[in-house]
C-alpha cells in the first residue's frame, strides 16, 4: 500500500478512538512508521526494481483500498 505517514497516523488515531487500541497510540504509531522505514522499505524497493511488487494506493477510501486488494489478489 503506498500511503503517507501523516494519513497513517490520522487512520491509526480514528481506530484508536472507535477501537480503543492501545498500540495505536501516537508515540507507538511513530516508533512502526520508523521500523518501517528502517526495516521494511529496502525490501520493498528490491520487489518494486525487480517488477515483482504489487502497489495500491492507500489514500482511497477503506472500501476502495479493499476492492483494489482483492482484485490484485484475484479474489474478485
Amino acid at each position: 500500500l503506498n500511503i503517507s505517514d501523516a494519513e497513517v497516523e490520522k487512520r491509526l488515531a480514528l481506530r484508536k478512538g472507535i477501537e480503543g487500541r492501545s498500540d495505536d497510540a501516537s508515540d507507538l504509531v511513530e516508533r512502526r512508521i520508523k521500523e518501517y522505514e528502517e526495516n521494511t522499505a529496502k525490501a520493498v524497493e528490491f520487489l518494486r526494481a525487480q517488477g515483482m511488487l504489487v502497489e495500491i494506493n492507500g489514500e482511497q477510501t477503506i472500501e476502495q483500498v479493499h476492492e483494489d486488494v482483492m482484485t490484485a489478489l484475484k479474489l474478485l
